[in-house]
């Protein structure tokens, strides 16, 4: 019964800390993801890191910014 509400517990927490972050963070997140799913690396790069700008914290705004050098490296393009 403890872990079940513990559980529950974090789900409220996560669920919380999800919806205070900034609007502008989170949209930005998406037009990076959104330019990262149809190969434009650079353009996704830009928006990674107005994420980052808008929210320090927020872990997905660095693993796209990776994932994206990680690409334009892989593709021999111009860092």
């Amino acid at each position: 019964m403890k872990l079940s509400t513990t559980l529950a517990i974090w789900v409220v927490l996560a669920t919380s800390i999800r919806s205070a972050q900034p609007a502008e963070a989170r949209n930005q997140l998406e037009i990076g993801e959104a330019h990262y799913n149809v190969a434009e690396f650079k353009q996704a790069i830009r928006h990674f890191e107005l994420a980052a700008q808008a929210d320090p914290t927020d872990a997905r705004a660095y693993f796209g910014l990776g994932q994206s050098y990680e690409n334009l490296a892989l593709i021999g393009g111009p860092l």
